[in-house]
C-alpha cells in the first residue's frame, strides 16, 4: 500500500480496526520482547484475537503508548534532530565504505 491518507488512517486514525496478523505479531515479539510493536491486547498472547472481544483489543497497546506519548512529542524529537543527523551521517558514510570495499551490494 502506497496511498499515504490511507496508510496514515490504517496505523494512526482507525490502526485497532485493523490487528495484526498473529504471525507478525510473533515476529516482532521474537525480535523486540514484548512491547508496543507486538502487543495489541490485553490478550492477544493467550488466545485467538478473532474470539476475543474488540473492546479488549489495544487495551495494552493503548496504554503503552500513552506512557511513551511525552518522548515522541514535537519538542523533545526536535532535541534529539541532531544526534539524529550525526547518526544517518555516520550509518551512511559506513556504508558507503562497505559497499565500495565490495561487501554490501
Amino acid at each position: 500500500m502506497a496511498d499515504p491518507k490511507a496508510l496514515q488512517y490504517i496505523l494512526h486514525t482507525s490502526g485497532y480496526n485493523f490487528p495484526k496478523a498473529p504471525d507478525a505479531s510473533h515476529t516482532i515479539r521474537m525480535l523486540t520482547g514484548d512491547g508496543v510493536g507486538s502487543t495489541q491486547g490485553k490478550s492477544d498472547h493467550e488466545f485467538d484475537c478473532t474470539r476475543v472481544d474488540q473492546s479488549l483489543l489495544g487495551e495494552t497497546h493503548r496504554r503503552q503508548r500513552k506512557v511513551m506519548a511525552a518522548a515522541f512529542s514535537v519538542p523533545h524529537l526536535k532535541a534529539f534532530l541532531g544526534q539524529f543527523q550525526i547518526t544517518t551521517s555516520k550509518a551512511r558514510h559506513h556504508r558507503r565504505k562497505l559497499r565500495q570495499a565490495g561487501r554490501l551490494t
